[in-house]
């Protein structure tokens, strides 16, 4: 703040600067401005005004604002953000992500992901991925999501939960689409499975079992209005789980956008978990065994 006080003095004394009205005259802002590169904060701090105010000079004189480059190539810190910013990565996302569509490219990009996923798209898998347009410009275009399905030849999927009886691309009958996307999902990332596993007791049925870890898929509990008996049908697995010493991991929609988060890496800490409870066993039980025999 001294450099900066300092230099009002001087100012003042060149009689550059009206204590009234505490505009300066516009060579004098210019010249901070752009001549000693001090930003618009220390400009404002300098005259004791709000960084509006120097706005308004700046306006009212018309002296023309730097880039955003420029105006922070002095800040070290800004200018090495901005650097790391402009990787052939960054740069190749943003320009996908600018990408003008139009009917024939959204088609494209619909038999594209049918070509490398074997089955329609989502709206959610869409809106998460940068590389397809969201639903939103879709239904711009065609009117609605499930027209721009229809365009590119495929029937929709007009309930996301119940489309029992269709296959996965392993063979597996599955209940829903979503459980398809779990089940391709573990196929495609070569995890072994079984369908429909029995519990220990009652007549519940698991949607999939990995080296004897439950995975449960609760798409139903996050519908707007929930049936009470699938809650009691949630309790009472989760209840069965504890009480028969099974590892569940619970899946819900939100997952699907990201499986290898939700699914996959839980799996591996379910795993460490499981290995390390049995080498602690395997330790207890050897240092049972010495004790015995010294007996």
């Amino acid at each position: 703040m001294k450099p900066l006080k300092k230099e009002l003095k001087n100012l003042q004394k060149k009689k550059y600067y009206n204590s009234l009205s505490k505009r300066p005259d516009r060579e004098t802002l210019y010249g901070l401005y752009w001549g000693k590169n001090l930003t618009q904060e220390e400009i404002s701090q300098m005259f004791g005004v709000a960084r509006f105010t120097i706005q308004k000079w700046f306006k009212y004189y018309k002296i023309s604002i730097k880039p955003r480059a420029k105006s922070c190539g002095h800040n070290l810190n800004t200018l090495k953000n901005l650097h790391l910013g402009r990787t052939k990565e960054s740069q190749k996302k943003s320009a996908e992500a600018r990408t003008i569509y139009s009917k024939e490219k959204i088609i494209e990009k619909i038999k594209e992901f049918v070509q490398n996923e074997g089955r329609i798209p989502s709206k959610n898998e869409f809106n998460e991925n940068f590389l397809y347009p969201n639903h939103a410009t879709c239904r711009d275009f065609f009117g609605s999501w499930n027209n721009a399905i229809k365009a590119a030849g495929y029937e929709p999927n007009e309930q996301w939960f119940t489309s029992k009886g269709s296959r996965a691309q392993d063979g597996h009958i599955c209940d829903s689409i979503s459980e398809i996307i779990i089940d391709d999902w573990l196929f495609k990332n070569n995890i072994s499975h079984k369908r429909m596993q029995s519990y220990p007791e009652g007549r519940y049925t698991c949607d999939f079992v990995i080296n004897g870890i439950f995975v449960e898929f609760f798409g139903l509990a996050d519908a707007f209005s929930i049936d009470p008996n699938y809650l009691k049908t949630m309790g009472k697995k989760r209840m069965l789980c504890r009480k028969h010493n099974i590892s569940l991991i619970e899946l819900y929609e939100k997952d699907l956008r990201n499986l290898k988060q939700a699914l996959g890496e839980k799996l591996e800490q379910v795993d460490a978990k499981s290995a390390l409870s049995k080498f602690v066993s395997g330790q207890f039980y050897k240092l049972q065994a010495k004790v015995f025999e010294n007996f």
